[in-house]
């Protein structure tokens, strides 16, 4: 089984695994971060648990409460976060890790070189240890290390960043991906299933999927419509919409959840689980074998 993230996180989950002995992406806790800089990372959009960051952002936006976060946004083009920042500065994806260099320097007592608006934002995260937070979308492990050393001097682990309560949203390793990709073009994979992905169209032309994806005997693609992938396969199984299927989750660690349809399947369709489980020929429908699961726990 080899999970795959078109938006790739791997970068930050391979620095805390060399830092905290864990591959997994940490929960954070806005609302305790009085000031927040994010280097290229669009937590309000297209980061891990968006979403819920967004939420909990809002709620340290309200000087009624006594104070209010300071967000500091360096990116190459406006997002959404940096469109709500108090100070933004576009940068060249290129500066991301001369940034975080710098921001790690300026805490080592090497103030030179750093820009005014790193400088501002540096500050004011020393002013705020132990309550600020620093994010970094890029998916770049050496980077992501000098990140984790960052909010480590901040002391902001167990306060602003959970690193004992990870999301498990995106857990895709790019090695792992890099491994299927040498599998397929080397012939040595004769059944590969897909779902949930479009890997022809997102991953990059230099890796080649759809060549790597010819070399299989039996490719099957399960699919809600029509893609580059599932046009591509020996065969496609018209899934499920997720409003149609049962499901369980584990998003975040210690968090459960259990979803059911909200409408019955409008084609003949059906979810990849189901098949599952009418392969391995168990004597039940999906729907039991959850049911069975949890009554367990």
């Amino acid at each position: 089984h080899v999970s795959y993230d078109a938006i790739s996180a791997s970068g930050m989950i391979e620095a805390n695994k060399e830092s905290f002995g864990a591959a997994v992406i940490p929960s954070y806790d806005l609302t305790k971060a009085k000031s927040i800089v994010s280097v290229g990372a669009d937590f309000m959009n297209s980061f891990p648990s968006s979403i819920e960051l967004t939420s909990q952002y809002a709620k340290g936006r309200k000087p009624e409460t006594g104070w209010m976060s300071k967000h500091f946004q360096f990116e190459a083009s406006l997002s959404l976060s940096g469109s709500n920042a108090d100070v933004r500065m576009p940068m060249k994806p290129s500066e991301y890790g001369k940034t975080v260099a710098a921001i790690y320097n300026y805490l080592n007592g090497n103030k030179s070189g750093a820009a005014p608006k790193v400088k501002m934002a540096t500050e004011h995260l020393m002013a705020n240890k132990g309550a600020s937070v620093v994010l970094c979308g890029s998916n770049d492990k050496n980077i992501q290390n000098v990140v984790v050393a960052i909010n480590q001097m901040l002391g902001n682990y167990g306060k602003t960043i959970h690193i004992d309560k990870p999301s498990f949203q995106r857990q895709g390793m790019d090695s792992d991906v890099t491994g299927l990709v040498k599998e397929l073009k080397g012939g040595s994979v004769d059944v590969l299933i897909i779902d949930g992905v479009n890997p022809v169209y997102t991953m990059s032309a230099d890796i080649d999927f759809k060549a790597a994806m010819a070399k299989v005997k039996t490719s099957i693609v399960f699919a809600t419509r029509p893609n580059e992938t599932s046009a591509e396969a020996k065969m496609v199984g018209a899934s499920n919409h997720y409003l149609e299927s049962w499901n369980d989750a584990n998003p975040v660690a210690g968090h459960y959840a259990l979803t059911q349809p909200s409408i019955s399947p409008m084609f003949d369709t059906m979810q990849v689980h189901e098949c599952s489980v009418s392969w391995i020929r168990l004597d039940r429908v999906y729907t039991d074998y959850i049911n069975a699961t949890w009554q367990v726990v």
